[in-house]
């Protein structure tokens, strides 16, 4: 909730500007609970989040939009915030947040969960959570802006 009311205040600020427009925003922070760790997560737009357990990789989060239509977002206009959330860790899972721009809305441009996993476990494998997630950026097919930040955990 702390991340929700954070991004909620962020919102405000932004719809009272006279100069601001609208964003999107994708956060996230991993907590400790009783010897566990956990992804705790908010999510406005159509960035995502996914945990690459293994050889697999599970979309966290949900689009609110496709393509150039985004159907929720931070400031004047917006939506309530309904995506938080908790998903639980384990030890080696690595947490990629990305843009659209990363993983492509459809089509040809599209990267699948399964591709995910392989990049970032063939970047964390040469070097680092960094390497796979220049990999990410450099091997999306998508003309949009291009951002990744891998961890693992």
């Amino acid at each position: 909730d702390d991340i929700k009311t954070a991004l909620e205040r962020v919102s405000g600020a932004i719809a009272r500007s006279s100069e601001a427009g609208a964003t999107t925003a994708t956060v996230a922070k991993i907590s400790r609970e009783r010897g566990r760790k956990y992804l705790d997560y908010v999510q406005v737009g159509d960035s995502r989040i996914y945990v690459v357990r293994g050889r697999d990789a599970y979309q966290v989060t949900q689009d609110e939009g496709v393509g150039h239509r985004i159907d929720n977002w931070l400031g004047d206009g917006a939506r309530k915030i309904t995506q938080i959330g908790r998903f639980p860790l384990m030890g080696g899972d690595k947490v990629v947040l990305c843009t659209d721009g990363v993983t492509g809305d459809y089509g040809d441009e599209r990267m699948s969960n399964y591709e995910i996993a392989e990049i970032v476990n063939r970047g964390a494998e040469v070097g680092s959570p960094q390497v796979s997630a220049r990999i990410l950026v450099e091997e999306a097919r998508k003309h949009d802006d291009r951002t990744a930040i891998v961890v693992e955990v």
